[in-house]
């Protein structure tokens, strides 16, 4: 089921439910695609089914990306901190959910997306992107992550949100 969590229409997240009553672990992932409007979540679908038959609830997520209005800097990383504290208030209480075992994966781009997401307590200040408590993420995955880049090859905006 397609659940939005901003105004955007793409802020959204596509929630999958394994049968049974659970509780399930809670995974989000994050698609790739060079943090581009060109790709979105329609690629990490597949993923997303298999590991829901295998006993896992999945929240794949939607957000702006570099060419849409709002996507890039800072946009790109409000959405991912948006969209999972949006779903983390709001599936606490589903008795199918086991909200100790939340995790985020990463294809690509959504590995450093879900990597920045499991560091983000870690940011100084008093900025939006910084989650101001204890990390409840329990793991975060990067599957060909964008963690690291060569000095040629990366876009500027990819290279400045890896610097920091």
């Amino acid at each position: 089921m397609e659940v939005p969590y901003g105004k955007d229409p793409l802020q959204f997240g596509e929630l999958r439910f394994p049968s049974g009553p659970g509780p399930f672990p809670l995974l989000f992932v994050i698609h790739g695609g060079f943090w581009s409007a060109a790709y979105d979540l329609a690629h990490i679908g597949h993923l997303c089914i298999r590991l829901t038959s295998l006993g896992i609830v999945t929240c794949s997520v939607e957000y702006r990306r570099v060419g849409n209005e709002g996507g890039g800097w800072p946009g790109t990383l409000l959405d991912i901190a948006g969209a999972t504290e949006f779903f983390r208030r709001n599936l606490k209480e589903d008795p199918r959910v086991d909200m100790s075992r939340a995790a985020a994966i990463g294809h690509s781009a959504g590995g450093h997306l879900a990597f920045w997401l499991g560091g983000r307590h870690n940011i100084q200040g008093n900025s939006d992107l910084r989650l101001g408590e204890k990390p409840w993420l329990r793991a975060v995955i990067s599957l060909a992550g964008s963690l690291t880049y060569a000095e040629d090859g990366i876009c500027d905006w990819a290279r400045g949100l890896l610097e920091g």
